[in-house]
């Protein structure tokens, strides 16, 4: 990218980068039309939002604004590809067939990769970080292969997978960029954004530069010191060393001054970053650290306020789930595909239908989701309600006349029949004890919560034993996660003291 024409955005914790992006974006409306600037971001979530607020900002329509979007999906439309030429779930359990290993598919992540923990999953991984950081895939297996793999595995798979994708007329999403950058397809672009570019991977860097060719102007945000995706091939180097005219955003509207502190404390480890100075939040007093002994110690403040409940890796999670069933709190698990929030819905709203009012055709869907058919509701008469608008409005006397409902007079437990026992033992008892409808706390390794925040945040400080080792090759990736990890409060850490010699130091 020129430098002349490149605006560097460095916007550490809760200092609003994608605000400050805005009303750049702003400016550049007055020079530009909409269809000529392109809005970049890392994850499908931030591109959205971006999307979302532009449009009602500037009161614009979608199709005015054509490049905001991942990278993942302005190649994917740029390259006139349709949908049944990516790489899916069943793709990938057919490859990982015919290589004559196991794969999961407990969710996708921003690269495209199902994640799990079976030995698929560990060599898709490597294949696909030789290809995200253009490495041989000896030296990708080197560097991140799983212990559980050896090299001949890694070669047997890959080879099996694109003979797959040729064979099917199938790309990945590691494909589609570098099938961009090859063709170099850039479109017209006169205004260049990129957000969160701390986590771009190095083919993906290929592609920002393609984009900004042309450009007049760019802008480039992110902040190195959260860049915490090394390990799936984000290329922090690239933004450290970046040129261009820099803007540090220098206020925090989350993060309160002993926060601050500790964080300081933990990104002045980091030995290579870009330096920057902000301030706290004024005003919402200095914020609050304890260290604990024990997840009870917790339990009596878990009633009030959001909470964010974190640890380093999944398989240290599950304390915090026991936690919130004991207490009866509604949460959200962010690594689980199982969602209560659904659950929680479905309850509420049939007390809601049973009491005479009326809910909206994506609420009655989502309570047929857990009913049987042929029992709870007639055949085919799911298929008929989710035929209809999500916005019409259904009676429990709509839904028995014209939706096939038999359960109408039965007891939630009853009716919502594929809930688990043990499930409807926590839903009733949460429900006594906190009767709402958006779940207060999530539980997330640090990873998940990149971008969240909460009133309240526990960490657990042990990182299991692969983490702690994987220290000694890079150190600064581990900083930058707790680093993220104990600036997503905005007013009280707990810091749940180590009960092995593997943890973090804070």
């Amino acid at each position: 990218m020129n430098s002349d024409k490149t605006n560097i955005i460095l916007g550490p914790p809760g200092t609003g980068k994608t605000t400050y992006l805005l009303g750049e974006l702003d400016k550049v409306l007055n020079q530009f039309a909409p269809q000529s600037i392109a809005f970049i971001s890392f994850t499908k979530k931030a591109a959205n939002e971006a999307l979302e607020r532009a449009m009602v900002r500037f009161d614009l329509h979608e199709e005015e604004l054509p490049y905001f979007s991942t990278m993942h999906s302005l190649a994917f439309h740029e390259l006139k590809l349709k949908r049944n030429n990516v790489m899916n779930a069943r793709d990938y359990f057919e490859v990982a067939s015919r290589a004559g290993v196991g794969i999961s598919f407990e969710a996708f992540d921003d690269f495209g990769r199902p994640q799990g923990y079976q030995k698929g999953n560990a060599l898709l991984n490597v294949v696909s970080v030789s290809k995200i950081r253009q490495k041989s895939l000896i030296d990708a297996w080197e560097q991140d292969g799983d212990d559980c793999i050896i090299y001949d595995e890694v070669e047997d798979f890959n080879q099996i997978l694109e003979e797959y994708k040729k064979e099917k007329s199938k790309v990945d999403f590691d494909d589609m960029i570098i099938k961009f950058n090859q063709r170099d397809i850039s479109p017209f672009i006169q205004v260049l954004f990129i957000d969160e570019a701390q986590d771009l991977s190095s083919i993906q860097w290929d592609m920002a530069r393609l984009l900004g060719k042309r450009t007049q102007i760019n802008y480039v945000a992110g902040d190195d010191d959260q860049s915490i995706f090394e390990w799936a091939g984000a290329d922090v180097n690239q933004f450290i060393e970046l040129k261009g005219r820099v803007k540090v955003l220098n206020q925090s509207w989350r993060v309160p001054a002993k926060i601050k502190d500790i964080s300081q404390k933990i990104v002045e480890k980091i030995s290579k970053r870009r330096e920057k100075e902000w301030v706290p939040v004024e005003g919402a007093g200095e914020g609050n650290i304890e260290f604990i002994n024990s997840l009870d110690e917790i339990l009596p403040l878990l009633y009030k306020g959001t909470w964010l409940m974190l640890a380093r890796t999944n398989g240290m999670l599950p304390p915090y789930e026991e936690l919130c069933h004991y207490a009866g709190v509604f949460y959200r698990y962010a690594h689980k595909s199982k969602d209560f929030k659904d659950i929680i819905l479905a309850v509420q709203d049939w007390i809601k239908l049973q009491e005479g009012k009326i809910v909206t055709a994506i609420r009655a869907k989502n309570i047929y989701n857990f009913m049987t058919n042929a029992e709870g509701v007639l055949h085919g008469s799911k298929k008929k309600l989710n035929a209809l608008d999500d916005r019409e409005i259904l009676s429990m006397d709509k839904l028995k006349e014209e939706f096939g409902l038999m359960y109408y007079d039965k007891d939630w437990s009853e009716a919502l029949e594929r809930i688990s026992d043990e499930d409807k033992v926590y839903v009733q008892k949460s429900i006594k004890t906190d009767n709402i409808s958006e779940p207060r706390i999530t539980i997330s390794t640090i990873h998940g919560a990149k971008g969240g925040e909460a009133d309240n945040v526990i960490l657990m400080s042990d990182m299991g034993y692969k983490a702690f080792s994987a220290m000694d090759v890079s150190e600064d990736m581990e900083h930058r996660t707790w680093y993220v990890g104990v600036t997503r409060t905005k007013n009280n850490l707990y810091i749940l003291e180590p009960e092995t010699q593997y943890s973090y130091e804070l």
